[in-house]
């Protein structure tokens, strides 16, 4: 229990709407059910630089999902909502 309450923790907790949590907590369980694995750390720059130059990126969340960005670009189990992140598999 206490890993899952950290890596919720770690994902960000500045969650606005239903829709929001319903999210986090799907990814939360794939997060866990992939052994709680990060990417390394020239993929996530790779996420993070796709990110940065998407329109649906907003002050760090993802306006397509809601997500934190820097949380999530380290969660190997997540994936861009719109497959951007695709290109960044090393």
């Amino acid at each position: 229990m206490a890993m899952v309450e950290l890596s919720i923790m770690e994902f960000g907790t500045n969650m606005h709407s239903f829709e929001e949590v319903k999210t986090f907590t799907k990814a939360v369980v794939k997060y866990a059910k992939n052994g709680f694995k990060k990417v390394s750390i020239e993929e996530y720059k790779a996420r993070i630089d796709v990110c940065n130059g998407c329109d649906k990126h907003d002050n760090g969340k993802c306006k397509e999902c809601g997500c934190t960005i820097a949380k999530k670009a380290w969660w190997e189990s997540e994936d861009c909502p719109l497959k951007k992140w695709a290109r960044c598999i090393l």
